[in-house]
C-alpha cells in the first residue's frame, strides 16, 4: 500500500508523466481512478477566473499589515552585567597599580629613588586613612571586605572565566 501512496503523492504534485507512475496506473485501478479525479479537478480549477488585485488595494493591505505588526521586543541586558564589567575593570586597574608600585620599589634601590619608593609603598595605608576619616562607615565595610577577600577573588575568577567562555563560543555578550 505504501507504493500506492507514493504514486498518489506524485500524481497530486503533477508528476503523472513519470514512467514509474504510468506503469503503476496500468495495473492499479484505485490509483487510476484517483488520477482521473485529480485530472478533473485540475480542469475545473483551470477554468476559474483569476482576479489580480489592484496596486492600490495591495498597498492599502500592506499599510494595514504594517500598522498592526508587532514590534520585536528588544532584549534588555541584565542589570548586573554592567556592574560585573565595572568591577572587573576596577580590580584590574587596582592590581596593575599595585604591580607597578612593586616594580618601582624593586628597582628603587638600584636607581637611587628610595624615598619615592617608600612614599609609593605607603600609598595604600594613606588612602585607607583618608577613606576612614572621610566616612567612618567605610572602615567597617573595608574590614568586612578584607575578611572576604578570598571569596571575592574567587568570584572575580569565576566572572572572568564566564566572560572568556561566552566569548570563546562566539557569542557576543551585551551588557
Amino acid at each position: 500500500m505504501q507504493h500506492c501512496d507514493d504514486i498518489c503523492t506524485q500524481i497530486a504534485i503533477g508528476e503523472r508523466t513519470d514512467p514509474v507512475v504510468q506503469t503503476h496506473l496500468e495495473s492499479c485501478s484505485a490509483c487510476r481512478s484517483y488520477a482521473t479525479a485529480m485530472a478533473a479537478l485540475d480542469q475545473r480549477v483551470g477554468t476559474l477566473v483569476r482576479h489580480t488585485p489592484s496596486a492600490t488595494l495591495t498597498l492599502q493591505l500592506l499599510a494595514i499589515a504594517a500598522d498592526h505588526a508587532m514590534p520585536t521586543a528588544r532584549r534588555r541586558p541584565p542589570w548586573w552585567g554592567s556592574l560585573v564589567v565595572f568591577a572587573i575593570g576596577v580590580v584590574a586597574l587596582g592590581f596593575s597599580i599595585l604591580v607597578s608600585a612593586e616594580i618601582v620599589v624593586l628597582f628603587s634601590g638600584s636607581y637611587g629613588f628610595g624615598a619615592y619608593a617608600q612614599q609609593i609603598r605607603a600609598l595604600p595605608q594613606t588612602g585607607y586613612t583618608w577613606l576612614v576619616s572621610w566616612s567612618p562607615v567605610l572602615q567597617t565595610v573595608i574590614s568586612k571586605l578584607d575578611t572576604m577577600r578570598v571569596q571575592l577573588v574567587g568570584v572575580l575568577v569565576v566572572a572572568l572565566m564566564l566572560f572568556g567562555y561566552t566569548n570563546q563560543r562566539g557569542k557576543r555578550m551585551r551588557w
